[in-house]
């Protein structure tokens, strides 16, 4: 029996917290690191600009900026990859899944669709997931019209459905 609405919500209400407090945890050293040298650099730049009586142009966004960006990128793939991923590919559950009592089955494998889906499956339906957050008005309607099996994109993508349980 497919989960519904509410119990898919407050799992990923869940999971999204605690991804958040793992980014913050990561994101805000390294974005206070990057402002520390932009403010450096524009610091030295308003100082150059006073010595040479003239304005001076400084790229605020430089390689260690965009350093800082590309790990903070690593950091959230890592995270999705070690939170979402091998947990979904190994018991069909996140944290939040868990408390939900709720987990992801893959409709394609023997088992009549009781065993969690593969690795290959839970990358690709954690993909999928993130770049349906860039639309996510469309993809939350998505899975409010699929009144009978209440697939996301990400489950259609993946061959995947949440099941209660």
């Amino acid at each position: 029996m497919s989960a519904g609405l509410g119990r898919r919500c407050a799992a990923r209400i869940v999971d999204t917290l605690v991804s958040a407090v793992v980014a913050a945890a990561a994101g805000v050293p390294l974005a206070a690191s990057a402002a520390a040298h932009v403010r450096e650099k524009v610091e030295q730049a308003r100082a150059a600009s006073t010595l040479a009586g003239r304005e001076v142009t400084v790229w605020l966004v430089d390689d260690v900026v965009i350093g800082k960006a590309g790990v903070l990128v690593g950091v959230l793939v890592l995270l999705g990859v070690l939170y979402e991923v091998l947990p979904t590919a190994r018991t069909g559950r996140t944290l939040g899944k868990r408390l939900a009592r709720i987990r992801v089955v893959d409709v394609r494998r023997s088992g009549g669709g009781r065993r969690p889906p593969s690795s290959g499956r839970s990358l690709w339906r954690w993909a999928v997931r993130q770049t349906a957050v860039l639309l996510l008005p469309v993809a939350l309607l998505w899975v409010l019209l699929d009144r009978r099996s209440r697939r996301g994109w990400h489950d259609r993508a993946a061959g995947t459905r949440v099941v209660k349980g």
